[in-house]
């Protein structure tokens, strides 16, 4: 599993902040726990959101190799570790306990971790995806895939990494490929990627979650200021049943629908007038 970090983590050695590696002086590494405290509140306010998922991610990598961070005798002490633990406790946390019990060679309690996430957004959906087909697979030494498996790796790979994530990279990596990231491209289960003809910019828009669902729901997307989306949502008659706009920019819409009744809708995605996709949504309270 690590050697599929590789792509994502070079990526973001130029957009983060350097600190010193080696840093054994109490002075320094004192400095450096400062550092850690501003860039978990900066980078971790929203440490779930698609923006700063990975660089929140890679600097608890950072913490669990330099423990010490956690224990200079300082007021910071007791600060830092209280952010640290608060990380570990949410999914990104979960995610990083996967791959050191993956290290660790725990096949079993690694499943039994992954298999209780519960995703809040489309960068950890397709983490836990890919860790469900990583876990029947690559971790068991088992290099092929099934039907259900590649469809879903495929998914993953051609979708826009800096929105759906560092699962995208590892999914290009499983199955060594390498996708044009500015190609029009539609995604199937997952979400939809498009591009203008005119523009070179990929936009996103992704299925609604969770679904089954009990009516609180969110959909995350991304359109270019000129774009203007639309979510409908239908009953089995046709029956339209809501509506919500999609505005412009990188964002996540949160949808509430307390009066509808236990049963299968079909929400539709359109963008600037177009039918991007259609689903099916489940209701069960």
């Amino acid at each position: 599993m690590k050697s599929l970090k590789i792509i994502l983590i070079l990526s973001l050695v130029n957009s983060m902040p350097t600190l010193a590696k080696d840093c054994h002086e109490q002075l320094c590494k004192i400095t450096k726990q400062t550092a850690y405290i501003n860039r978990i509140k900066n980078e971790g306010a929203n440490p779930l959101g698609l923006t700063h998922y990975a660089k929140v991610k890679h600097m608890m990598e950072e913490l669990q190799e330099d423990s010490l961070l956690l224990s200079l005798n300082t007021p910071n002490d007791i600060v830092l570790q209280q952010l640290y633990d608060s990380l570990l406790a949410s999914n990104i946390g979960s995610f990083f306990k996967i791959e050191i019990l993956l290290n660790k060679q725990d096949i079993a309690a690694a499943t039994l971790l992954n298999n209780n996430v519960e995703p809040s957004n489309v960068f950890e959906t397709n983490q836990k995806i890919l860790n469900t087909i990583y876990l029947n697979s690559y971790a068991t030494s088992n290099y092929t895939f099934d039907e259900t498996q590649q469809a879903n790796l495929m998914a993953l790979a051609h979708q826009n990494p800096l929105i759906a994530g560092e699962a995208v990279y590892q999914a290009r990596a499983m199955l060594n490929i390498d996708v044009d990231d500015f190609a029009s491209t539609y995604v199937p289960n997952m979400g939809t990627q498009f591009k203008q003809e005119t523009d070179t910019t990929i936009y996103y828009v992704s299925q609604l979650r969770p679904n089954p669902s009990k009516g609180s729901m969110q959909l995350d997307y991304m359109l270019n200021n000129d774009q203007i989306g639309e979510l409908n949502i239908f009953d089995m008659n046709g029956k339209q049943c809501s509506s919500y706009v999609l505005m412009p920019k990188n964002t996540t819409l949160t949808i509430e629908e307390p009066n509808l009744k236990n049963g299968t809708y079909l929400y539709q995605i359109t963008v600037n007038g177009k039918l991007m996709n259609h689903y099916k949504l489940i209701i069960a309270r």
